[in-house]
């Protein structure tokens, strides 16, 4: 489906909706497919921007994947996803447009994914490999795998709980952060007692208290002569 670009409307702003039009045509063409009376057809929908459901899932479901940037879905909600869920049958749907979120989640039945991104063209995140997704559908039920660049299952990434999810990435950055200072703390004492000229040999024991130093750790490296 072609999800648009951005709003035409001035006093909404951000990205575009599924038309109303289309969603008609979806219902039309969800209803004829199958046999009378057999049951709907196993079916994918993919769209580029993702629908407000997307940020749905995120909150209130298990997700499996990584969310490194806002989830830009339109403002105004126009029902396609209702409509989906309607028809029966859609066993997920696909997005791209957010270039470094790859979650994925289910949500009233139906798995919502956001591809990979694949280009160089445009931005991305450093460590965050360039892939796809590979999709496999056998007998109505779906398998899908985060693929790298050489065709290889990437490394998938589980969220039992979202928030805890982000807990745990933001202690994750605190103790690299801790680690960092007090590398650095050790290397600008080393420094330091390199630059004393004491006619002390640093194979002895590199006691602060031996040139008279006191170190301040609360609030940084800190040196004070005493």
């Amino acid at each position: 489906m072609d999800s648009g670009s951005y709003s035409e409307l001035e006093r909404i702003p951000g990205y575009d909706w599924i038309r109303e039009s289309q969603i008609d045509w979806f219902r039309e063409k969800a209803s004829a497919l199958p046999a009378k009376g057999a049951p709907p057809l196993p079916s994918l929908v993919f769209f580029h921007i993702p629908l407000p459901e997307y940020k749905e899932v995120w909150r209130t479901r298990r997700c499996d994947g990584r969310r490194f940037e806002d989830i830009s879905c339109p403002k105004l909600n126009s029902g396609l996803f209702a409509a989906l869920v309607e028809a029966g049958g859609v066993l997920g749907t696909f997005c791209g447009h957010d270039h470094i979120n790859d979650f994925e989640g289910t949500l009233h039945g139906i798995r919502l994914t956001y591809g990979r991104s694949t280009g160089y063209h445009t931005y991305g995140r450093l460590g965050f490999k360039r892939g796809g997704k590979s999709d496999r559908i056998a007998g109505g039920r779906r398998a899908v795998r985060d693929l790298d660049q050489a065709g290889r299952r990437a490394e998938a990434v589980r969220a039992e709980n979202p928030q805890a999810s982000r807990e745990a990435a933001v202690k994750k950055g605190i103790s690299a952060l801790a680690c960092a200072r007090h590398a650095a703390e050790g290397a600008a004492l080393i420094g330091l007692l390199i630059r004393l000229d004491l006619g002390i040999r640093l194979a002895d024991p590199l006691a602060p208290q031996r040139f008279g130093i006191q170190l301040a750790f609360a609030h940084g490296f800190a040196p004070r002569f005493f």
